[in-house]
């Protein structure tokens, strides 16, 4: 397939040009029309345009309907996006698996895991409930990574879907752990586990907030 704007070859299931940055046309019969020969703008004076290389991660392009690149000079960098898809969502679904295998030991009772369930046998139930929460937390984390990672169109939505998912299993969890507990009036103290799901419930929040304004500054790189 070749550009319309600079005529540079590029493989036919490219959506831009990779020298100019300009969209393709995808197949049309506009594009099929034309002949191995590059199709430059004119401009006053017989001067030819000059466009940076587009590259994707660096430099922010908007274009336009006619396929005619809007060469912006906005920086977007995209260390954050790298760093999400490479490190940050798998050390978090990592996590996710090892705090519901956590709560599926029961291990965050300490020594007396088996005098707490003894006594709230409802309380293990709900401690199962969290764990199968947790790993489906987890693989839709490794989902999410995956689709961000191809620069789907769907990656931006998952991800805050993601830490709305993670927030709202953090409070039911902690909500339904603590009226197993007082219904029993036991002496167990959920401090810790109270001061880690808020924490844990203020960090999606946050993300939620952070991501949904830096994707939606790049929601031209999301189209596949």
């Amino acid at each position: 397939m070749y550009c319309l704007y600079c005529g540079a070859e590029n493989p036919d299931n490219a959506k831009v040009c990779s020298h100019c940055g300009a969209r393709l046309n995808d197949g049309s019969a506009e594009q099929d029309h034309i002949e191995r020969e590059p199709a430059h703008t004119q401009i006053p004076g017989g001067a030819q345009p000059v466009i940076p290389p587009h590259d994707p991660y660096d430099t922010y392009n908007t274009y336009n309907t006619n396929a005619n690149p809007v060469v912006s000079d906005n920086k977007m960098p995209m260390k954050w996006h790298k760093f999400l898809v490479y490190f940050a969502l798998w050390a978090g679904a990592l996590l996710s698996i090892s705090t519901g295998v956590q709560a599926f030991l029961g291990t965050h009772y300490g020594e007396y895991k088996d005098e707490v369930y003894r006594l709230m046998p409802n309380l293990k139930t709900v401690d199962l409930v969290y764990f199968i929460a947790c790993i489906c937390c987890a693989l839709f984390t490794f989902t999410t990574a995956v689709f961000l990672l191809k620069y789907k169109s769907a990656g931006p939505k998952m991800l805050i879907a993601m830490y709305g998912l993670n927030c709202a299993v953090e409070i039911i969890y902690i909500i339904a752990a603590s009226s197993v507990v007082s219904s029993f009036n036991s002496a167990v103290d959920l401090s810790d586990m109270r001061r880690q799901a808020i924490t844990a419930i203020i960090s999606a929040i946050f993300m939620m907030i952070v991501n949904k304004i830096y994707y939606g500054k790049r929601d031209y790189l999301f189209d596949k």
